[in-house]
Order: C-alpha cells, then structure tokens, then sequence
C-alpha cells in the first residue's frame, strides 16, 4: 500500500508508513474531527469579513467619520482579515483549504500593501 503522506511503499498488511509513521487506514473519526476544524476555521474567516463590513456600515450610518482623521482604518480594518486567513491557512487541516487560504494570503497582502504604497 502506498502512503498517502510521503508516497512510500508499504507492505499490505502495515498499518502505520515505514517511512514517516502515518496511519495508512486513518479512522473516520479523525477525519471527522478534521472537517469540523476546517469549517469551523472557514466560518472564522467569513465572520472577520463580516465583522469588518459591519465597522464601515456603523461609521458611514452614524456618520463617524472623524475616525479616519485618527487612525488609518482603511489598513487597519483589511489587517483583520488577513490575519484571520493567515491563522486559518497555518491550522487548517486540509490540504486544498490550506493552499486556498494562503492563497487568499497573498491577495489580501497585495491588497494591503495598496494602502501603504499610497
């Protein structure tokens, strides 16, 4: 059986890789377990975006807009949820959701980095 990890082969009846030690026949629950992370962190992701539409609702709805004669909100608002991808992509457990979550990365840091070329 070849490892799904590392790729190495394996004898038939092996339950863990000779090479790096993975389980070759992972129980249901661990993946499981996993996709729920993965969901869990997914929703993270959306919720920041949320979060941050909702901050620039409130200060256009009630006028606030002495706050950007303060703090630079634009960045900082786009920091939020960039940082929130970058966390998820670090612990996300699946593969694919890691890849697009750094992905999403990169494009809010070229994104980001608009505001302080500017």
């Amino acid at each position: 059986m070849k490892c799904t990890a590392c790729s190495v082969l394996n004898t038939e009846e092996a339950q863990y890789c000779r090479n790096c030690g993975t389980p070759l026949y992972p129980s249901n629950e661990a993946s499981d377990a996993s996709s729920n992370k993965t969901v869990w962190l997914l929703l993270a992701v959306i919720a920041s975006f949320v979060i941050v539409e909702l901050g620039y609702f409130v200060i256009s709805t009630f006028e606030l807009d002495f706050i950007y004669d303060v703090i630079n909100l634009s960045s900082f608002m786009t920091l939020i949820p960039t940082l929130t991808l970058l966390i998820a992509a670090v612990l996300t457990p699946n593969q694919k959701a890691k890849i697009a979550l750094f992905i999403g990365f990169g494009l809010m840091l070229l994104f980001l980095a608009g505001y302080y070329i500017s």
